[in-house]
């Protein structure tokens, strides 16, 4: 029943890959078919034009009508390969590299849905890694694997029958010599398997060094920051020496199993073979032509029998490989469902937490523990807390960017990650540190941004222009980003934010980073956008508290402890807060208690 249900497996794995073929690259699939029409002919030319020449020469034809039928047979065998080289270098590329992009869209799509706790889990994060380095490659190889094993099932049918026609022991040494490399291919297969599953991580780490390398600002990072270079070398050396460590570990595998291969195929595919014909001559069993014939057919029969046999045996790989890939296309748990339904922007809108709990894996320490708040339209909320209260984790749970342990984000009653880019659509986020292209100017961050977005190019150019007027950095639209202030990129976060025009702003420390002016004037902007959103801030500053915020929530620990409007919240600490002025020279000696 397990050998039943794995072999079921191996064809649905199969199945599933080769559908992405006919889906987006059908044409891989017609190359393939006249690949198996010209070999096959190819093939059964190669076995018979040594006797059909001497038949011929036997023959009462004529030297000239010799020489005539063999410029034709070898005529149609370059014809054919020029085909197959016409299909190699036009169809094929073009074709590989659409099917493989649009496989790689497919992936990055489902990737930007998972929740990112996911990619924590060793045995999903080298899933994923596996499924990244064969996107390029398995889906094209398994219609390959498709390919020749017809193609190799046709040459065997079309051996079989002309040797056997001859003598029938040829076809029982081919047999033995085919199931014996297909036995040493598969276990060669799975020593390969095995090494790429623990070779990819590494190796993907010292190309993500390697490219790092590349970075226009990498020289002057390293001026910069003097652990830097030491840092990249250790992980690069790190990564280097454990791909190494994997390469020896397999290495002398290989060699053996190598060698063990040379010595059945020279047994069965030349000693055996040239034996039975030396003695067949010997007793005049077999023609000169005839000998010719078995000659080719004790290559051929045991090579087509091989592949045939090794090419079933790839199914079983590719199963394994195209396993990684299905783990993370059909990934279902924490997916949005992202039905694409139009937001009505007349409709009220409000959004809700509801028992919202968060734990960061293994689970053990609830970072956010059992949050209710109902904000509507219109409302400023200002979240106050030390730093690991829990506010950029509760930020980022409202946002989507992780899901809660328990409990739900819901905006008009639905669920956020659900509604997928419906929610992503009305939604602002200055995350609490950004990045940014140093190369950019201000405006290209902002078409690129506009661009990741989805936003119509004519609006994004449009909306560019707007926000840099209003965040004060009309004058450097098109100075780099490696030009700015910690204060002007800020208020470029700030800008970015609202591109798409949010119904509901989150800010991360929007302020940090500004001076009292800049502080200032983002606060008036906070006053013009807050009559048709919802905006909600994490702040460290008081100022910006009273000046921003309808409702102050104050987090410790992961929960709310004090909650009102700034001037509820001032009335509950009457009495106790005091001031008092100390004289400068008191001041020191105060300062050391």
């Amino acid at each position: 029943m397990a050998k039943k249900t794995k072999l079921k497996q191996i064809i649905s794995n199969n199945i599933w890959i080769l559908r992405y073929v006919f889906k987006y690259a059908p044409l891989l699939a017609v190359e393939q078919i006249l690949q198996i029409v010209v070999m096959c002919i190819s093939t059964y030319i190669t076995i018979n034009v040594t006797r059909w020449i001497l038949d011929k020469a036997d023959s009462d034809w004529q030297t000239g009508s010799i020489i005539l039928f063999i410029i034709g047979i070898f005529s149609i065998s370059i014809l054919s390969n020029f085909l197959i080289a016409f299909f190699e270098t036009h169809t094929r590329p073009q074709n590989q590299v659409k099917l493989s992009t649009e496989i790689r869209k497919e992936m990055i799509s489902k990737i930007r849905r998972i929740d990112q706790i996911k990619f924590q889990n060793s045995d999903f994060f080298n899933h994923y890694n596996m499924a990244l380095d064969q996107i390029d490659v398995r889906a094209y190889s398994a219609l390959a694997s498709a390919s020749n094993l017809l193609r190799a099932f046709i040459n065997v049918v079309i051996v079989a029958i002309v040797a056997g026609s001859i003598n029938s022991a040829f076809a029982v040494i081919g047999c033995v010599s085919a199931c014996i490399d297909a036995i040493l291919g598969v276990v060669q297969q799975k020593i390969e398997y095995s090494k790429n599953l623990e070779f990819v991580p590494d190796s993907r780490r010292r190309g993500y060094v390697n490219r790092i390398t590349y970075a226009e600002n990498f020289v002057v990072d390293l001026k910069v920051f003097p652990r830097f270079l030491s840092l990249v070398i250790y992980k690069y050396q790190q990564a280097t020496s454990s791909v190494l460590k994997i390469m020896n570990k397999y290495a002398r595998k290989q060699l053996l199993l190598n060698q063990a291969q040379q010595i059945p195929d020279i047994i069965f595919r030349y000693i055996l073979p040239w034996a039975i014909i030396v003695v067949l001559l010997k007793d005049g069993a077999i023609s000169i032509p005839e000998a010719t014939v078995l000659t080719a057919s004790a290559l051929s029969l045991p090579n087509a029998l091989s592949e045939f046999l090794k090419n079933i045996s790839h199914f079983y790989i590719h199963s394994k490989y195209v396993q990684s890939m299905r783990a993370i296309m059909e990934h279902t748990e924490n997916i949005e469902k992202d039905a694409r339904l139009e937001w009505d922007a007349t409709v009220p809108f409000s959004l809700k937490l509801d028992n919202v709990s968060y734990a960061y894996p293994p689970g053990d320490r609830l970072t956010i523990d059992g949050i209710s708040m109902d904000v509507k339209k219109g409302d400023k909320i200002a979240l106050v807390g030390y730093n690991g209260a829990g506010k950029t984790t509760l930020l980022q749970m409202i946002c989507g960017i992780i899901e809660p342990t328990s409990g739900e984000v819901k905006v008009n009653g639905e669920n956020n990650i659900q509604m997928g880019e419906r929610f992503r659509d009305i939604l602002g986020y200055l995350p609490q540190e950004f990045g940014y292209t140093p190369g950019f100017t201000a405006k290209d961050f902002m078409l690129y941004i506009a661009s990741i977005k989805g936003l119509e190019p004519k609006y994004a150019k449009r909306k560019t222009i707007e926000l840099l007027r209003l965040v004060n950095l009309e004058k450097e639209t098109n100075s780099k980003i490696r030009t700015f202030s910690g204060g002007m990129k800020r208020r470029l976060g700030i800008a970015q934010a609202l591109l798409n025009d949010p119904k509901i702003l989150i800010l991360d420390e929007p302020t940090a980073g500004l001076d009292p002016k800049e502080r200032a004037y983002f606060r008036n902007i906070i006053s013009e956008m807050s009559k048709d959103k919802i905006i909600i801030i994490s702040t460290h500053i008081v100022s910006d508290i009273e000046y921003i915020s309808d409702q102050v929530l104050v987090m410790k620990k992961g929960d709310f402890i004090l909650q009102g409007t700034p001037e509820e919240l001032l009335d509950k600490v009457k009495g106790e807060v005091w001031s008092c002025r100390i004289p400068h020279k008191k001041w020191v000696g105060f300062e050391s208690r």
